[in-house]
C-alpha cells in the first residue's frame, strides 16, 4: 500500500488517474504486478474501496494536463 493523491478521473471517472515519479519503486511493482486496490476516505468516515488494473503512462501530453505545480517536488518542474 502507498499513500497517494487522486489527480483526476477520466472516462466518466472509471480511469482513475495518479501522478508518480517514474524512478520510483512504484513503477517497478506496477510492471511486475499491475493489480491493484485503491481505498477512500472522505471527511466523515465514508470509504470505498476499488480494485482493477494500473498502467504506467508516459505521455508527456498526458502528464502535463493534470500536472500542478504542487507536485514539482515529485515530478520535477514541468510549468
Amino acid at each position: 500500500s502507498r499513500c497517494m493523491a487522486l489527480a483526476a478521473q477520466e472516462g466518466g471517472g472509471v480511469d482513475l488517474i495518479f501522478h508518480t515519479n517514474t524512478e520510483s519503486g512504484k513503477t517497478d511493482d506496477l510492471e511486475a504486478d499491475s493489480s491493484v486496490n485503491m481505498a477512500f476516505l472522505n471527511s466523515s468516515g465514508s470509504w470505498a474501496s476499488v480494485s482493477g488494473k494500473a498502467s504506467i503512462i508516459t505521455d508527456r501530453s498526458m502528464v502535463k494536463k493534470y500536472y500542478t505545480p504542487a507536485l514539482k517536488t515529485w515530478v520535477g518542474d514541468l510549468g
